[in-house]
């Protein structure tokens, strides 16, 4: 049996701009997994001035992979600043299955500088029937049966008592009303709260209206099943707007630009105007 190979780093990439020195390389935790697996994917930037800011793209399109959470931080290494991103990744099916390329912006006050690492394979196990699912169903199916015996017997106790009213809940209402606690945060210029709860809510009010389920899902994802639902291109073309003002937030260290930040605020308004129409 061979040793399973934990770490793969499939690129490194240094380049030298002005005075400063950057570098990134991305590596994920196993290549060999089981289809139930979770791994890890880890984008590791360095740079020689803590003043640049870094933003990691992610790839237009993740085919055979749900995206669970995401973090960052931060690591002092001689005069190197090391920034490393994570992204917790699911395999969506068996056999080879690669992680496209992702590339990191890095902006400094001379101008942007792009590095992109190679595509990452990952062989899928096939899943495992389970031995004792038909055994282990039993309990499952009896307690099931009882308890709709059980609410069987008091809907037919109840049958003539009159059903309660429960008045209707304005969602609506309540969207406008969330959305105006969050735009509050902008007026504050607390643009970094401010898109982490606008992102989270433009998805809430997409699924909601649609009912559809999209948390968990990346950006990307989100963009193209609006396309495919047909969605509205107005909101389709604000919501992307949108959605890359968060993710540069959510993966830059540096301050939030004030004009970003209003012009995210009046995306984020325009949608809610749109899909409460």
């Amino acid at each position: 049996m061979f040793k399973m190979l934990k770490t793969l780093v499939l690129a490194v990439c240094l380049a030298t701009t002005a005075m400063a020195q950057i570098g990134f390389k991305a590596h994920v935790d196993k290549v060999q997994a089981a289809f139930e697996d979770e791994f890890v994917l880890t984008l590791e930037v360095s740079v020689s001035d803590p003043a640049m800011t870094t933003t990691p793209v992610p790839p237009p399109e993740i085919v055979g992979f749900r995206v669970g959470g995401s973090g960052s931080s931060v690591e002092k290494l001689g005069e190197l600043t090391i920034r490393r991103y994570t992204y917790a990744l699911k395999p969506a099916r068996s056999g080879e299955v690669t992680i496209p390329s992702y590339k990191v912006e890095f902006k400094s006050a001379t101008g942007v500088d792009t590095l992109s690492s190679d595509p990452i394979v990952v062989n899928v196990a096939q899943p495992r029937p389970s031995k004792d699912s038909k055994v282990s169903l039993a309990p499952i199916f009896i307690t099931a049966a009882i308890g709709a015996a059980i609410i069987a017997a008091l809907l037919f106790r109840r049958r003539k008592k009159a059903a309660p009213i429960v008045p209707e809940v304005d969602w609506k209402a309540e969207a406008q009303a969330k959305f105006a606690e969050i735009k509050r945060l902008a007026d504050r210029e607390d643009f970094r709260e401010f898109s982490s709860q606008a992102g989270k809510f433009i998805v809430g009010l997409l699924e909601k209206a649609n009912e559809a389920r999209l948390t968990g899902y990346t950006t990307t994802d989100i963009l193209r099943w609006m396309e495919e639902r047909g969605i509205e291109k107005e909101i389709r073309s604000h919501s992307q707007e949108l959605f890359a003002f968060c993710e540069e937030v959510k993966f830059s260290s540096g301050k939030v630009d004030v004009q970003s930040g209003r012009a995210a605020v009046a995306n984020a308004t325009k949608i809610l105007e749109l899909i409460l129409k």
